[in-house]
């Protein structure tokens, strides 16, 4: 482990605590799930996660607003 990839996880450790954690509008639901995997020392899960949750949660937002469509395997296309 190098010190360059150590800095690189904290680094994306932090952003992910700032975004998720601090201004997000489902923060409690973060914290309710990352501050026990911290606790844990299971750093890694709460990167990974985070990162897939926030994908997730705008990817279904941006569907249920009619931004996207709500399936990437759909043929049909939306008019703008």
């Amino acid at each position: 482990m190098s010190g360059k990839n150590v800095r690189r996880g904290f680094g994306m450790l932090f952003k992910i605590c700032w975004k998720l954690g601090v201004i997000a509008d489902f923060r409690r639901v973060f914290w309710a799930f990352a501050w026990p995997r911290l606790k844990q020392g299971r750093i890694e899960n709460v990167i990974s996660i985070g990162i897939l949750t926030k994908h997730l949660i705008t990817f279904a937002r941006k569907a249920a607003s009619g931004e996207l469509n709500a399936s990437h395997y759909s043929s049909k296309l939306r008019a703008n």
